[in-house]
């Protein structure tokens, strides 16, 4: 018997990119029936979610006004948004009369980021569905759209290749274990045609994107280099922490979740050797209450400090706002960053510009600058607090190892910047 006929191998394959299509619909639709049932329930993102979006196009028709739009920057949430700033505020500091637009699908960083400076419009991005995307193009005469990370709506890149609008992947990260490089993953991959250009943040990367047909790639880094770099040369001071630090070694305890600010009050509990500093993940009052009353009288909250005088005899402090914990690292000798027992760390380079040795949890494989410290001995993942206490009381006793890390972290971080400029020297060079 024969194999198949040309004709019945193209109907499997259009057969397989419908079924793969009609999938794709199916799951964007069960999301949004769950988040709106959570919504609901009083969720609150799943809440703000849905109503930040409510009037969507109307706002944007609105807000835009028939202007002609230079550059879009989509970023999923607040991590992306720390990729994507350096490389907005580069683009906007050299264009300032181009039209930028900013969307966020998360709620959290569309709230905190919505009167954004650097950008003439921010919005929520809309659901992925076929119509949403035609409107949203249809509203958006836009000339270049960029991604950030791992952003990929499959409808919204369809249509914005059907318009032959240039668009690009900043600080992109692949790994083998994503749909693009499964047996079953050509419908993945045939949306990424999309794309004029990956921009991705390390070499692996780009040979996983080679190894499936695409060669428009460069490694350019990641662009967090360029953001931390600005907040440690922009400076920072603030009487409170110089009374609270002054003349000990001082902790920060970084995006903490509730196990790392579980190592954060064993350890005032085990050492009168440090300052404690604990930024919790998520500034919830009950939550910063509850770690207040596990210090026995030893800590403070951030919004009860009057004068810098309140923090005498105190040796833990917890950060109750938002907004100062990039700055907060400047104050640290050691930082231990949060997410490492749960979905993975958090922002390493924020304490990495200062030189810090960095504690985290063992979730960080996807975290290629948290390999790169480790393999320098400037990081170093711990699953139990005694291995913690160890390794810290190790060099709180070794100055000269301290210096060592400093020195070595803080050239790692300088010799990775200069992101932006790498990547907009190419991009408007190349169409």
């Amino acid at each position: 018997m024969g194999g198949l006929s040309p004709l019945d191998k193209e109907l499997r394959r259009n057969f397989t990119i419908t079924r793969m299509q009609l999938l794709y619909d199916i799951g964007i639709k069960v999301f949004y029936f769950g988040i709106s049932i959570a919504a609901k329930f009083n969720v609150n993102k799943a809440k703000h979610w849905v109503n930040g979006r409510k009037g969507l196009f109307n706002n944007l028709e609105k807000g835009i006004d028939g202007r002609k739009i230079d550059i879009w920057f989509h970023c999923a949430s607040m991590g992306e948004f720390e990729q994507a700033r350096p490389l907005i505020e580069h683009y906007k500091s050299s264009n300032p009369d181009h039209f930028l637009i900013v969307s966020f699908f998360s709620p959290s960083a569309y709230m905190y980021h919505s009167n954004y400076s650097f950008a003439n419009y921010v919005f929520y991005l809309p659901l992925d569905t076929k119509n949403n995307a035609k409107r949203l193009l249809d509203i958006l005469n836009v000339e270049r759209v960029v991604f950030v990370k791992y952003e990929f709506w499959f409808n919204l890149l369809s249509e914005l290749e059907n318009r032959n609008i240039h668009v690009y992947l900043v600080s992109g990260i692949f790994r083998k274990s994503q749909q693009f490089f499964k047996f079953y993953g050509k419908w993945f991959r045939n949306k990424l045609t999309a794309f004029d250009h990956f921009y991705v943040q390390n070499k692996t990367s780009k040979e996983l994107l080679n190894s499936v047909g695409f060669y428009n790639v460069m490694v350019s880094g990641d662009s967090r280099f360029d953001r931390v770099s600005k907040i440690e040369k922009d400076g920072f001071k603030n009487a409170a922490l110089d009374a609270f630090c002054q003349n000990s070694k001082t902790i920060v305890f970084g995006s903490a979740w509730s196990k790392e600010s579980e190592f954060a009050i064993q350890l005032l509990n085990a050492t009168d050797k440090v300052k404690i500093i604990i930024a919790p993940h998520e500034i919830d009052p009950k939550i910063c209450n509850e770690l207040l009353s596990k210090t026995q009288g030893r800590g403070i909250l951030w919004s009860n400090i009057d004068t810098p005088s309140d923090l005498m005899h105190k040796q833990l402090l917890i950060i109750d706002t938002i907004g100062i914990l990039a700055r907060l690292y400047r104050y640290a000798d050691f930082a231990f960053i949060g997410g490492g027992f749960g979905n993975g760390i958090h922002n390493i380079l924020e304490a990495a510009v200062y030189g810090c040795p960095i504690f985290f949890g063992k979730n960080f494989s996807f975290f290629q600058e948290a390999h790169d410290l480790i393999a320098q001995k400037s990081a170093f993942p711990v699953e139990e607090f005694q291995k913690f206490k160890i390794l810290l009381d190790r060099m709180l006793d070794d100055n000269k190892e301290l210096q060592r890390i400093k020195k070595s972290t803080t050239h790692y971080v300088m010799e990775n910047t200069g992101v932006a400029h790498r990547i907009f020297s190419h991009m408007l060079g190349h169409g």
